[in-house]
C-alpha cells in the first residue's frame, strides 16, 4: 500500500465518513501503546488496543471497552483525522496539531501526488509525537 500526500482533498463525491481518534503512550525501550477510537460521526465507536514491539508492527491488537476514561483523561500523544474514500483512495484529513496535512493511501498510480511512503514523519505515530506544525514548510 503506497501512501501520498496531497495539497488539497481529491475531486468527486467522497464516500462515509470515519473519524478517527487515536491516543499514543511510549513505553520505553522501543515500546508503543496504541489507543484508537473510530466510527462514523453519528455513531458509537469501536475502541481497540494496540501495543508494538520495537521492529515489528502493530500486535496484541484488544478491543477496549474501557477505553473512554482514557481518552477523557487527557494523557498521552493524540492525532485525529477523518477518513473517506474517494474512488480507489483512501483519505486522511488530519485535524489539531497535524491540520493542513491530507495523505492517501492506495494501490492505483497516483496522479501526480508526492509519494510519502515509508517516510517515518508520516506516520500517525510520529504525528502524534511531533506533530506536522511543527516541521511542515508554510504555504505559498
Amino acid at each position: 500500500m503506497r501512501r501520498f500526500r496531497l495539497d488539497g482533498l481529491p475531486p468527486g463525491d467522497p464516500g462515509p465518513e470515519t473519524v478517527i481518534r487515536q491516543v499514543f503512550w511510549r513505553l520505553g525501550d522501543g515500546w508503543t501503546l496504541r489507543l484508537r477510537r473510530e466510527g462514523p460521526p453519528d455513531a458509537a465507536p469501536t475502541d481497540t488496543l494496540a501495543v508494538r514491539r520495537p521492529g515489528a508492527g502493530w500486535e496484541f491488537v484488544l478491543a477496549a471497552e474501557p477505553a473512554a476514561g482514557l481518552f477523557r483523561a487527557g494523557a498521552g500523544h493524540r492525532t485525529v483525522a477523518t477518513r473517506r474514500a474517494y474512488g480507489p483512495w483512501t483519505v486522511l484529513e488530519y485535524h489539531w496539531e497535524n491540520e493542513g496535512l491530507i495523505l492517501a493511501t492506495g494501490t492505483a498510480a497516483a496522479p501526480g501526488w508526492p509519494d510519502v511512503t515509508g517516510q517515518d514523519a508520516y506516520e500517525d505515530e510520529s504525528l502524534a509525537f511531533r506533530p506536522f506544525r511543527d516541521w511542515a514548510a508554510p504555504s505559498r
